[in-house]
C-alpha cells in the first residue's frame, strides 16, 4: 500500500469517453468518529502489498478489503461486513472467462464463495453517502 496524489490516482483510473470513472463517498455523520482510529490503522499498514488474489488474512490488502479492515467495527458489529465473493457471469452462472484467466495467470484458485468485499458492495452501504462522481 502506498499513498498517491489525487491527480495521479485520477490519471490511472478506468476511463469512459476519456474521463476518469471514480465515485467519492463519505461516511455518514454517525460514523465519522471512527475516522481517527481508521487513519491510525491505515498508517500501520503502509507498505503492505496489494492483494491480487483477494484472499482474507494473508497480510496483503485489496482496495475494499483495506477500507473494511481499517474501519473495523461499530458497537461490536463490522462496519462493512463480508459477503461471499462471486466471480461468476450472471447470465451463465459460470466463472467469468476474465476471472478464470486472471487467476490461472497467478496459479491460484478462484476464491468463489470466500468471504470478502468489493467496491460495488461498499458503495451500497447505508453507512456511506455518495458526494461526487467523476465521469
Amino acid at each position: 500500500m502506498r499513498r498517491v496524489q489525487l491527480g495521479t490516482f485520477l490519471l490511472d483510473a478506468a476511463r469512459r469517453n476519456g474521463h476518469p470513472v471514480v465515485s467519492v463517498f463519505r461516511l455518514k455523520r454517525k460514523y465519522r468518529r471512527l475516522i481517527p482510529a481508521a487513519v491510525k490503522r491505515l498508517e500501520a499498514l503502509k507498505g503492505k502489498e496489494y492483494d491480487f488474489l483477494f484472499m482474507p488474512e494473508n497480510d496483503a490488502y485489496y482496495c475494499s478489503e483495506l477500507v473494511q479492515t481499517v474501519f473495523g467495527g461499530y458497537d461490536g458489529v463490522p462496519l462493512f461486513p463480508s459477503a461471499p465473493m462471486s466471480f461468476a457471469d450472471k447470465s451463465t452462472g459460470e466463472t467469468a472467462p476474465f476471472w478464470t484467466e486472471y487467476f490461472q495467470k497467478r496459479n491460484a484458485a478462484v476464491p468463489e464463495g470466500v468471504p470478502g468485499t468489493n467496491p460495488g458492495d461498499l458503495s451500497k452501504s447505508n453507512k456511506l453517502k455518495a458526494v461526487f462522481r467523476y465521469f
